[in-house]
């Protein structure tokens, strides 16, 4: 399907997918309850499966948090028990994941604490096999006597290795993005490296592979400096991407996406999925550009593959008074579009109650309306969603923070899924 270029407004084309009360079947994913909270997922598309990790207070501890998973088949049943991937003293959490196609493993990765008293956070990983049983044991990717946080993983299947981005403050404290590829095995290869030049601080990395062009997107969050990071004006330089084929100490400047003043309020959270028959990207994100009147909003660009510049300007996805955020997309192969998810106050202004919506976004910029997710009637807070593709099996499976079980007396908050599948 060749590339349609677009111009001007993006047209809602009516509702594609209506999710109801009645229609909905979510599920808690761990068979703890516990404090549980930002779920991750990849797609094994050897098996058909995900694997869901989060990070979880199971033992009542505030601070040692530590990170879990669970295998799902496509059709949300489990295939496991839960699967500690890391409890080890001092804490670790932000887990993301990604699968080997060609060995059929996982590899997780995290920020860990269990070196805070003297060097502060690290990215720690461990590989796990296709039935989720740990390979070894867990490993640094980084563990430099500075701060390393906000670990991104994908996997390239044509040199079979695992490129892990993270956020880093090794540059006299002006954080910036570095990288570092990782083998099947677990070992590291090369050196880390600079993954882009940029005048401001770099976060909120993203990752996917790009598998015409054999090398991966990245796509993060410039800030100008630190004094605008903090203030109550909260001015952020935008969003912005380079592609990655290998190490390099000559890193280039960032690729804009776009920028605006007030464009990136944290937190926030940069996606992108890619489209291989159209050839593009679509990079998502929050947005802050309208703060005094709408709050936060999600905005999207998509993004051609050969060069990385945007198509057209950067267009609203889910503006509405008060909070839209942290968005997560995919590409529907089957059906050719792609889905964005976010969590959304419009129904109760004071944060007490969140749903989770979702809308299609065409190649050609076309878009359907938006349509609710989770179920209305049920009270609490439902935010973080993060979504993965099904390509064998044609269904996507949601994953969401659930409060509906919180109490006076139990701060209970599980992570809640459930599978569907577009019309």
């Amino acid at each position: 399907m060749k590339l349609k270029l677009f111009i001007g407004a993006f047209l809602s084309i009516g509702v594609l997918l209506q999710v109801t009360a009645s229609t909905i079947t979510d599920f808690p994913v761990s068979v703890r309850s516990s404090l549980q909270s930002l779920p991750t997922v990849a797609y094994n598309s050897v098996h058909d499966q995900f694997l869901i990790t989060w990070s979880d207070a199971r033992y009542n501890s505030k601070t040692d948090v530590d990170v879990y998973g669970r295998l799902l088949n496509a059709q949300g049943e489990p295939v496991s028990q839960d699967i500690v991937i890391s409890n080890h003293k001092g804490g670790q959490g932000e887990s993301a994941v990604a699968f080997d196609s060609v060995n059929q493993n996982y590899l997780v990765v995290w920020s860990d604490w269990r070196n805070a008293d003297s060097i502060d956070s690290d990215i720690y990983a461990q590989l796990l096999n296709s039935d989720g049983k740990p390979i070894g044991a867990n490993f640094p990717i980084t563990s430099l006597r500075v701060s390393q946080k906000q670990a991104t993983v994908a996997f390239d299947p044509d040199k079979q290795r695992f490129l892990v981005a993270w956020k880093d403050d090794r540059l006299a404290n002006h954080e910036k993005l570095f990288g570092r590829f990782i083998s099947p095995r677990g070992e590291l290869l090369e050196e880390e490296f600079l993954i882009a030049k940029g005048e401001g601080k770099q976060d909120k990395p993203s990752l996917v592979y790009d598998q015409k062009r054999k090398r991966f997107l990245v796509v993060w969050r410039d800030i100008v400096d630190e004094k605008q990071y903090l203030s109550t004006t909260l001015e952020g330089k935008g969003i912005f991407a380079a592609f990655v084929q290998q190490s390099s100490g000559n890193a280039k400047p960032g690729i804009l996406i776009d920028t605006e003043e007030d464009a990136c309020l944290p937190p926030s959270l940069y996606a992108a999925s890619y489209s291989p028959d159209d050839d593009l990207f679509l990079v998502v994100w929050t947005t802050a550009r309208d703060y005094q009147k709408m709050g936060l909003d999600v905005f999207g660009a998509l993004v051609r593959a050969s060069d990385g510049k945007h198509i057209g300007k950067a267009f609203p996805i889910a503006v509405k008074k008060d909070y839209q955020e942290f968005p997560s997309v995919i590409f529907d192969q089957k059906q050719k579009r792609f889905l964005v998810v976010w969590y959304d106050l419009r129904r109760d202004q004071t944060a007490k109650n969140m749903d989770i919506y979702g809308r299609y976004v065409f190649p050609n910029g076309k878009m359907s309306k938006e349509f609710l997710m989770t179920d209305p009637s049920l009270p609490g807070i439902r935010r973080f969603p993060a979504i993965a593709y099904s390509e064998k099996s044609a269904t996507a499976l949601l994953l969401w923070e659930d409060s509906r079980e919180k109490t006076s007396t139990k701060n209970h908050q599980r992570i809640y899924a459930r599978i569907f599948r577009g019309n």
